[in-house]
C-alpha cells in the first residue's frame, strides 16, 4: 500500500544507488553488541526486494540507516536527497566533531550558523581544544554558536595556556551551558584557573573527569557546584585528604595517576558515603612509599570514623589497594599482581572477601614461580578468572603444570573458572617453531578440566586457554551414576 503522506513519497524517488547502498546495509553484519537493522524493519521488509518499488521505507528507517554510513557516505546522500539533510545533520552533529584548529573551529561554527536554527538542539556532544593561538573570528564564532545550544549534554575540552584568562567572553559561554551532565577537562593550563572556571557552571554535572599535570590542593574547590548532582568523578592530581564537603550521591571514583593523588580513605568514606566503584591504575606505584605505615593509618582512620559496609567493585593493581587498607566486603575484585606481591593479595582477599576476582598475574617463569597458597584466603569466592603472564616457560611435563593449577584451585568453591595462559613474546614467535611454543601446544585442557571438575564440586562451568593457541569452553554435566563429567561446548584453535 501506497503512503498518503506527501513528505514521505520523496523517498520513493530516491535513486538507484542509493537503494542499492541500504540493501547492502540490511546484509551487513551488525557491530557487536548493536541493535541489528532488520530487528527495526517491518517483517514484510525482511524478504528479499526488488530494487525499485517495494520495500516501503519509512523516514525514521533510513535516518537509522544513517548512522551506518561514513561521514563521506553520509554527506553525498544528502546533497542526493535534500528530504534527507535535517536527519543527515543530525547524525553528524551527533558523532561529535573534534575542534582543535582554528580552520575547523570556524568551518564548523559557520555551518552552525548559517539560517538552520534546527540545527542547535540536534547538537549535544562538543569536543573543544582551547588555545591562546586562535583567532578572533574564531572566538566570535564560538560564542554565537555555544549562546544558542541549550542542548549540549557531554563536554570535552582541552585547555591549553592562559587562554581562560584572555579570552573571558569564551570561558562564560562554555560555564554558561545549562545541560551538562558530562564535563571532561584536560588542563594544561593553571589548575586553579580551570577549577574555578567549572566552578561557575550552573549545569547539573553527573560525571566529572579532571586530568592535569599540576596539583590540586583543593578539590571542593573543583567540585562543589555540584555536590548534590555528582555521581561519578575521574581525576589525576588532587590532595584528597582536604576534602571538606560531603557528595551523598557520587558512585564512581577512578584516580588516573595514584602518584599524584594524595589520600586518607577514611576521609573518602566520610565524604563519599554512596561509593560503589573505585578504581585504580593497573600499572605498580611508581613511589611505593611505606605502604604498610599508609595501611595502618587509614585503618586508624576507620576505627575512629567508619568505613564503607559494602563496595561494588574495586580495580587496579593491587599494591594500590593494599595500601587504601580498605576492610569492606566487596563483590567484584579486579586486580593486577607480580609474584612478589602474593602477601598483599592474601591479605586483601581475607579483608575484601569478594564474591568474584579477575586476577592477572605476572611471573618470569611459570610454572615455577606460581606460589601455591595464593588463593587460600578466598573461601567466599564463586567466580574466578585467572591469567597468568609470563617471559619464560619451563618445560616441566605436563602433570606437573596440572598439578600446580590444580593445588592453588582445590579449596575453593566456585561456579564459574577461567583460566589463561598468556606468553609475553607470543606474537614475535607465532609462526615460528620457538621451543616455548611448541611445549604450550603440549599442554592439554581436558586433563586440567577433569581434574578441576572433580576436585570442585561446586563447578558449573570452565573456560581454558592459551593465547595464540586454543580456547576452550566447558560445561560440568552430572552423569546418571553422579559421576561429573566435562561437556565440550566450544574449541578454537588459534594456529
Amino acid at each position: 500500500m501506497r503512503p498518503k503522506d506527501g513528505r514521505h513519497s520523496i523517498f520513493m524517488r530516491m535513486g538507484q544507488g542509493i537503494l542499492n547502498a541500504i540493501l547492502f546495509l540490511w546484509r551487513r553484519p551488525s557491530p557487536p553488541q548493536q541493535i541489528t537493522l532488520r530487528s527495526i524493519i517491518p517483517k514484510k521488509l525482511d524478504q528479499p526486494a526488488p530494487i525499485v518499488g517495494d520495500p516501503y521505507l519509512t523516514y525514521d528507517i533510513f535516518v537509522y540507516l544513517m548512522f551506518f554510513l561514513d561521514k563521506a557516505e553520509l554527506l553525498s546522500v544528502m546533497q542526493t536527497c535534500r528530504g534527507l539533510q535535517t536527519g543527515g545533520v543530525s547524525c553528524l552533529l551527533q558523532r561529535a566533531p573534534i575542534l582543535t584548529s582554528d580552520k575547523h573551529m570556524r568551518s564548523f561554527f559557520s555551518f552552525m550558523l548559517v539560517d538552520r536554527p534546527y540545527r542547535f538542539p540536534m547538537l549535544q556532544t562538543c569536543n573543544l581544544g582551547l588555545r591562546c593561538t586562535l583567532s578572533d573570528s574564531a572566538f566570535s564564532l564560538m560564542i554565537q554558536t555555544l549562546a544558542r545550544c541549550n542542548n549540549i549534554t557531554t563536554l570535552h575540552l582541552t585547555i591549553f595556556d592562559e587562554v581562560l584568562e584572555e579570552n573571558p567572553n569564551v570561558a562564560m559561554a562554555i560555564a554558561s551551558l545549562p545541560c551538562v551532565k558530562c564535563c571532561w577537562i584536560h588542563a594544561h593550563a593553571r589548575v586553579y584557573t580551570v577549577a574555578e572556571f567549572i566552578g561557575w557552571m550552573p549545569s547539573p554535572i553527573e560525571s566529572l573527569a579532571f586530568e592535569s599535570h599540576q596539583g590540586l590542593a583543593y578539590p571542593d574547590m573543583l567540585l562543589q557546584n555540584f555536590k548534590m548532582t555528582l555521581e561519578s568523578l575521574i581525576v589525576s592530581f588532587a590532595d584528597f585528604t582536604e576534602l571538606k564537603a560531603e557528595y551523598p550521591h557520587l558512585q564512581h571514583l577512578e584516580f588516573i595517576d595514584e602518584a599524584a593523588v594524595k589520600l586518607d580513605t577514611a576521609t573518602l568514606a566520610r565524604t563519599f558515603p554512596a561509593l560503589s566503584t573505585w578504581e585504580f591504575p593497573f600499572h605498580p606505584p611508581k613511589h611505593d612509599g611505606f605502604p604498610e605505615y599508609t595501611r595502618w593509618l587509614n585503618q586508624a582512620g576507620f576505627k575512629k570514623d567508619g568505613c564503607w559496609d559494602h563496595l561494588d567493585n574495586i580495580s587496579g593493581h593491587i599494591r594500590h589497594i593494599y595500601r587504601t587498607g580498605v576492610t569492606c566486603r566487596v563483590d567484584q575484585l579486579i586486580c593486577h599482581m607480580d609474584v612478589s606481591d602474593a602477601n598483599e593479595l592474601q591479605v586483601i582477599l581475607h579483608d575484601l572477601r569478594p564474591r568474584r576476582l579477575q586476577l592477572r598475574i605476572e611471573l618470569e617463569v611459570f610454572p615455577l614461580d606460581l606460589p601455591r597458597n595464593l588463593l587460600a584466603e578466598a573461601s567466599n569466592m564463586t567466580d574466578l578468572r585467572l591469567t597468568i603472564v609470563f617471559d619464560s616457560f619451563q618445560d616441566v611435563p605436563q602433570a606437573e603444570i596440572i598439578e600446580d593449577l590444580y593445588d592453588i584451585l582445590a579449596t575453593l568453591r566456585l561456579t564459574y573458572l577461567s583460566v589463561m595462559l598468556k606468553w609475553q613474546d607470543i606474537e614475535m614467535h607465532l609462526h615460528s617453531s620457538h621451543p616455548t611454543l611448541l611445549a604450550l601446544k603440549k599442554l592439554g585442557d581436558l586433563d586440567f578440566v577433569a581434574r578441576a571438575s572433580s576436585a570442585i564440586p561446586t563447578l558449573r562451568s570452565i573456560a581454558f586457554s592459551v593465547s595464540g593457541i586454543s580456547v576452550s569452553e566447558w560445561s560440568i554435566q552430572k552423569s546418571p551414576h553422579g559421576n561429573r563429567i566435562p561437556r565440550l561446548d566450544r574449541m578454537q584453535w588459534l594456529s
